[in-house]
């Protein structure tokens, strides 16, 4: 599977307290390595940190990490005399190579922001001052003080399974990103939310159980992951997994088919009638998808980067197709039915394989065929009432659209102001003659 890493790291936490990273590139033999102590928790604040005032000048906000080269990063308590209350977002996010091994909140935070920690895999260890009254650290991960919610769980540890304590309802946005080591992980009944990105990344996890007691899922929890095999609880009221894949309860939508897959090929069942957005996302294996009859929603970026997905036909049923929801697949030909009327941005965008399509449907969409530069067969239909913005931009290989229509007809339909700006195409071939775009 594709990953967007490029560096690795290993933590490996020897008996003497001390952390040994070793930074790596995937494709070299040389990895060089340091080590560093980890403290109980830094005394003394960092420098390097950047704050600013906040607007109602009660006090300050961590803004950006960037500039310390601490491995043992402390928040201070105060600056310039009034209290530290909140860590901005993504703080800690662009910090690069400088691999912070722990970070202690000073003892005023009571808020943070998003994408706090970016795509950092190297923290060991969260602490925080137990005066603080918004947070705890518990066996070096970050949660809320009420230990309600994991909102970090420290992924430079080298450990091979977790239990997620029990009291822990709420698992935060990419509370596991980036964690090389578990290849287990149980989640307690009680949790009933999952954050976006909650397992991003998850090198060696491979398969995730829900409990009963999970209600709400956020987007693209397992994406990067090596998550291949979904399990719900059965008394769960909201979700259920079918051969490793998740639906809603009813069946009536298909939510997430785990990108980790290694089969070229599946059917979706004839009880689904949605599919979710990112349902397929970076698929890499599928090159075939037969959808049910009865399907009337495609979410957006449902297909997304299926890069080896050649053959899809989209039944007659079909009323709806989400924003992007083919990019990037390898896609040959394609028609769009009739029945559809909700037709997202860039839906079949960037398909380098594709070579004709028929468009039945009617809206073209805003960037339908964006960069489609082997496309050289584009048929409008007669349903087709408007034609978005850049429909048709960067179609090299299209020199002409046919419409089955009159001209009189290809006249009244409503065109954007930009449809047809970087277009290739230099008329339009009606039934009873051409029509120029100039």
């Amino acid at each position: 599977m594709k990953k967007s890493l490029m560096f690795l790291l290993t933590c490996c936490l020897a008996v003497s307290a001390t952390v040994a990273v070793t930074a790596c590139d995937s494709d070299s033999d040389d990895k060089p390595t340091y080590t560093v102590e980890l403290p109980e928790m830094p005394s003394a604040p960092s420098e390097g940190l950047t704050y600013e005032l906040t607007e109602d000048g009660t006090g300050y906000v961590m803004v950006n990490a960037s500039g310390c080269t601490d491995k043992n990063i402390r928040v201070a308590d105060t600056w310039e005399g009034l209290p530290v209350v909140r860590i901005g977002d993504y703080a800690f996010a662009a910090m690069g190579m400088n691999l912070p091994i722990s970070i202690t909140f000073g003892e005023n935070v009571t808020s943070i922001g998003n994408d706090l920690f970016g795509s950092l895999y190297s923290i060991a260890a969260f602490y925080v001052p137990e005066t603080n009254t918004a947070f705890s650290a518990i066996d070096g991960s970050l949660y809320t003080k009420n230990g309600e919610v994991l909102i970090k769980y420290a992924v430079g540890k080298t450990d091979e399974s977790f239990s997620v304590p029990a009291g822990v309802t709420e698992i935060a946005e990419a509370a596991f990103n980036c964690s090389f080591s578990l290849s287990s992980l149980t989640l307690p009944e009680g949790l009933t939310t999952i954050g976006r990105w909650a397992f991003a990344n998850c090198d060696r996890l491979t398969e995730l159980s829900i409990p009963d007691t999970v209600v709400s899922l956020g987007e693209l929890p397992l994406v990067g992951s090596e998550i291949a095999n979904i399990v719900v609880g059965e008394n769960n009221s909201v979700y259920k997994s079918v051969d490793g894949n998740l639906y809603s309860k009813d069946g009536t939508e298909l939510l997430i088919y785990p990108s980790a897959k290694k089969a070229t090929s599946f059917t979706v069942p004839e009880s689904v009638t949605s599919i979710g957005d990112y349902a397929f996302y970076y698929c890499g294996n599928l090159e075939t998808v037969v959808l049910p009859e009865n399907l009337l929603s495609i979410g957006k970026e449902a297909f997304f980067q299926c890069e080896k997905l050649s053959s899809v036909v989209l039944p007659e049923n079909l009323q709806s197709i989400g924003n992007s929801a083919f990019t990037y697949c390898n896609i040959t030909s394609v028609v769009v039915p009739a029945n559809v009327v909700d037709m997202g941005y860039g839906v079949f965008s960037a398909c380098k394989h594709l070579t004709t399509a028929t468009i039945e449907s009617e809206y073209v969409g805003d960037n339908m065929f964006f960069d489609c530069d082997e496309l050289v067969s584009v048929t409008i239909g007669q349903n087709v009432k408007r034609i978005g913005n850049f429909a048709f931009s960067r179609c090299e290989k299209l020199t002409a659209i046919s419409y089955d229509g009159l001209l009189m007809d290809w006249a009244g339909i409503e065109k954007y102001d930009a449809w047809k700006d970087a277009l290739s195409a230099t008329k339009v071939v009606c039934i009873d003659g051409e029509a120029d775009l100039e």
